[in-house]
């Protein structure tokens, strides 16, 4: 038989694989012929770039003058992207955006209510386990109350601190000091209604306990179940000691920690009641005794490490409590007001330093003119710096030893005060303008003996600034607190009292010699006398001129006897007298400023020379001494129309007196008449019998009598009464960015003519004036006042300006537009003034009296005012904070030209004093 044949059998997916293979073609091809479309179309599109270069080249080269370049520019653009507008599918790389949707407006959720606590803890707890390691007194719980005031009623433990420090003056130096000081047993309490207080950080006191105050020694001494006789085993009071205790021998009744541990240094000791009888120390072991001589020597770590039995506050507070409550038979429940020492728990000392807080303050006084002598002329102010302590404070008195005081610049020629070693601290001196102080300060040192130990210096400056408006006050300006470091071992002084205060009259009348402190030849280091009488008798403590001897008294009062100022009944009218006599007092006063003026200097000329035809050469006086003499000892015009009978006549007292009616009287602060100030006691028709306390230092001028009651005025509200602007932030005016000066501007001589025509002469040569007084070397010097010329006409030195009229034209052109600006200026302060002049009438009308008014009505001329300097101050601080009615960037720059700069300064944390007391950090403004 032939071989059977073999059977072929199809694969079963040889159709599947040719159609995947048919749709693979297909797709290759698709890709190519797309990839060829590509090309020609890339290709269609160089044709056409160089056909529009081809074109634009020939365009170019032809030319068209009547087409712009602008708009040739802009047609070959535009053809040139309808020509790449094909293939821009392929070369711009940027997607296409997709069109703009309409944005859905959300509404937004309204605002959570804030949610409140209903329940607010009305105490704060903390349990044992936080206080100790006793195990026994693991569920007892303490209640937070108060030590001093005994309250409870707090939310947060911060909350304590500051009720204890701002109502009590008393600080704990961290949570955990302040918990163990506060907590008081009490287990009765419902914890749901309080808060649990933990302690996170352990105090400086307790890591002490911790390391040198074993757990079980602990527990051992505090158990209540152990016998006071029974012996201690030496061996389990070694296994319960700490790893100081063993390697270094610290334990609790350590001298050198008992400062840390809050407790007194324990001196070791042996009591010996017999001091007949033998001691003999041996060790005991097992209630048997060893021979000493087969005894083995080891390091006594047990004698020295074993101390007293260490009991903390805490620990004897709660046994205390729980032995009462076992041994009351009723259920009373007792008191639970701690009653320890505080001074002893709380210490707040460093460890090489305590803080002495002090207060530098400075103060000036205006000299009137009749106040100065020869001496010190050239000085306008009197200052005085003071140093001196808070009341909560260590007494400066017991710190402090003398005050010395100099200015910062050696170059600034002012008299040198000499230096202060008694209490008061207080320096006084003259000065004509404000300056920077450097102040000296000798503390107590650490030693009594006379060497380097002695005192503690420290320097420190301090701004003095004059009263600008030169009132008849003290004006007070800055108090700068300071907290002084001294030495831990500080010998503090006993406190000093006695002493006159420090805002007392009688220091700014004590004088020193002018030629020793100006000269600086003589050292003069007398202390402030508080006696009495510091100055000589008979001295004028208002302008320091030279005492008179007693031997000249009795010839003045004689002299001054037969030269009256009011005619009596014995003398008639044809007198010898070099002056007219008045017939009354009232003619007197109501003679004009310059007749009195005169009446008086020749009476004092008259007693003057009678007194020195009786005298030698070496003993006469001047004619300014005869007229303070008159002052002091009230035998002037002043005082004799003062102590005078009463004139029910209305008489205008616009006189030496300084003291002028209420008929034409303006007050210095409002501006308004004195018949706005009813409730003033100066508006009565009568003349006071009574010599006035407080004279004005500067004479008023003759023209405006002015009003003011110890410097107070009712219709303007003290807060308003500025005397001074406050500082100003430099960081207000910082720039924000980088800012180009404009290009300088060219004056031709025709600007120098109208620049210099349009000035008032007289402003331009004060401006000239004070710029020559700066002595820049581009400023030119004034020429002087208009003297009388050979032919009596004035003659003005030009030629000092320049040589002829372009030239004077030209230098005075810089002044002239200074000129321009200060008039500008002054107009600027007058009108700000005039809006609160206008806003304090408007006041007074208010508070005015139904009298006053009608009696207005009935008078037709508007009442006259005054526009004083708080009327400017007020008006500029209130347009240059933008507080007015309209807002002008000129007034900031007013504000900021006026006001003193200065920048805000951040608080630093003060360090607690040795007694405990913070040392609060006071903010200063510059």
């Amino acid at each position: 038989m032939s071989p059977s044949k073999k059977q072929k059998i199809a694969h079963p997916d040889a159709s599947a694989s040719k159609t995947e293979y048919t749709i693979a073609i297909s797709d290759v091809k698709s890709e190519i012929d797309l990839e060829i479309a590509m090309r020609l179309r890339l290709t269609e599109t160089l044709a056409s770039r160089i056909a529009w270069a081809e074109s634009l080249q020939d365009a170019i080269r032809k030319g068209n003058g009547s087409v712009s370049s602008e708009n040739f520019r802009t047609t070959a653009l535009n053809t040139l992207s309808m020509l790449e507008d094909p293939t821009r599918f392929i070369t711009d790389p940027d997607p296409v955006p997709p069109p703009s949707t309409t944005a859905q407006n959300f509404i937004r959720p309204p605002p959570r209510k804030p949610t409140f606590a209903l329940n607010q803890a009305e105490f704060l707890y903390t349990r044992a386990s936080s206080l100790s390691d006793d195990e026994s007194d693991v569920n007892q719980l303490y209640i937070l109350k108060c030590p001093m005031c005994g309250r409870t009623k707090f939310t947060k433990l911060q909350g304590l601190l500051n009720h204890a420090r701002l109502r009590h003056s008393h600080e704990w130096g961290s949570h955990d000091e302040c918990v163990r000081a506060c907590a008081v047993l009490d287990n009765s309490i419902d914890t749901n209604l309080g808060v649990e207080v933990g302690i996170a950080l352990p105090s400086l006191r307790t890591l002490f306990r911790n390391a040198v105050i074993s757990k079980t020694i602990s527990q051992t001494h505090s158990g209540e179940d152990v016998a006071p006789t029974a012996p201690v085993d030496l061996r389990d009071q070694q296994d319960a000691e700490t790893h100081l205790n063993q390697t270094l021998g610290l334990h609790a009744d350590t001298p050198s920690l008992a400062p840390f541990l809050g407790k007194d240094a324990i001196r070791r000791e042996i009591k010996v009641w017999d001091s007949e009888i033998s001691v003999e120390i041996e060790e005991e072991t097992n209630g048997t005794h060893t021979n000493p001589q087969h005894r083995r020597w080891r390091m006594p770590f047990a004698q020295r490490s074993a101390g007293d039995t260490f009991l903390s506050r805490l620990h004897e507070t709660s046994r205390e409590q729980r032995n009462s409550r076992e041994n009351i038979v009723d259920d009373s429940v007792s008191d639970t007001t701690p009653t320890a020492n505080f001074q002893s728990i709380v210490t707040g000392q460093g460890r090489f330093h305590f803080i002495a807080r002090i207060i530098i303050t400075d103060r000036s006084m205006s000299l009137p003119e009749s106040a100065k002598v020869d001496e010190s002329k050239e000085y306008t102010h009197k200052w005085m710096i003071s140093v001196d302590s808070p009341s909560y404070a260590h007494p400066i008195t017991s710190i402090l030893l003398s005050v010395k005081v100099s200015p910062s610049n050696p170059t600034i020629s002012i008299p040198i005060p000499p230096e202060t070693t008694t209490p008061p601290f207080v320096v006084v001196g003259l000065a004509d303008k404000p300056f920077l102080a450097r102040v000296e300060l000798c503390f107590a040192g650490t030693s009594s003996s006379s060497t380097e130990k002695s005192y503690q210096k420290m320097v420190f400056e301090h701004w003095v600034d004059l009263d600008p408006l030169k009132s008849n006050t003290v004006v007070v300006g800055q108090d700068q607190v300071r907290d002084v470091e001294l030495d831990k071992n500080t010998v503090l002084q006993p406190p000093k009292g006695g002493y006159p205060p420090i805002d007392s009259k009688l220091l700014w009348n004590i004088s020193f010699p002018f030629d020793h402190v100006i000269k600086r030849s003589v050292q003069y280091n007398s202390a402030i006398s508080t006696q009495p009488n510091p100055v000589p008798p008979l001295m004028s403590l208002s302008n320091g001129t030279a005492p008179v001897d007693d031997h000249k008294i009795s010839a003045l009062s004689k002299i001054v006897d037969r030269y009256p100022l009011v005619r009596t009944d014995k003398q008639n009218s044809n007198s010898d007298l070099p002056y007219t006599l008045a017939s009354s007092q009232a003619e007197f006063a109501s003679m004009i400023l310059g007749r009195r003026k005169a009446i008086e200097w020749r009476r004092v000329r008259a007693i003057r020379d009678a007194y020195n035809d009786q005298q030698t050469s070496s003993t006469m006086m001047s004619t300014t001494e005869v007229h303070n003499w008159l002052s002091d000892n009230g035998r002037g015009p002043r005082s004799q129309l003062s102590s005078g009978v009463r004139i029910k006549e209305e008489v205008d007292d616009q006189s030496l007196s300084g003291t002028p009616s209420s008929q034409s009287m303006w007050c210095n602060i409002c501006g308004l008449h004195a018949s706005a100030h009813q409730n003033q006691n100066l508006a009565s028709n009568s003349v006071s019998t009574e010599t006035p306390e407080m004279k004005p230092m500067v004479p008023q001028p003759s023209h405006i009598p002015i009003y003011n009651e110890n410097g107070t005025c009712r219709i303007v509200p003290k807060v308003l009464q500025l005397v001074k602007l406050p500082r100003t932030d430099v960081q207000v005016f910082a720039p924000g960015g980088k800012r180009h000066r404009n290009p300088r501007l060219k004056i031709t001589p025709t600007d120098c003519r109208s620049l210099v025509s349009m000035t008032d002469p007289q402003l331009l040569l004060a401006i000239l004036e004070t710029a020559s007084q700066l002595d820049l070397p581009s400023t030119l010097r004034a020429p002087g006042r208009p003297s009388e010329g050979i032919m009596g006409a004035p003659s003005y030195p030009l030629q000092t300006i320049g040589e002829d009229r372009s030239e004077v034209e030209h230098h005075l052109a810089p002044y002239a537009i200074l000129a321009v600006a200060t008039r500008s200026f002054i107009r600027q302060l007058i009108t700000r003034g005039l809006e609160v002049a206008n806003r304090d009438k408007v006041v007074s009308t208010a508070v005015a009296p139904k009298g006053n008014r009608s009696r207005r009505r009935q008078d037709h001329t508007p009442p006259e005012r005054l526009l004083t300097p708080t009327h400017v101050l007020s008006g500029i601080l209130t347009r240059g904070r933008g507080r007015g009615k309209t807002q002008d960037a000129v007034d900031a720059v007013i504000l900021s030209c006026l006001s003193k700069l200065g920048a805000a300064a951040e608080p630093r944390s003060a360090t607690p004093s040795c007694q405990g007391q913070q040392a609060v950090q006071v903010k200063i403004e510059e």
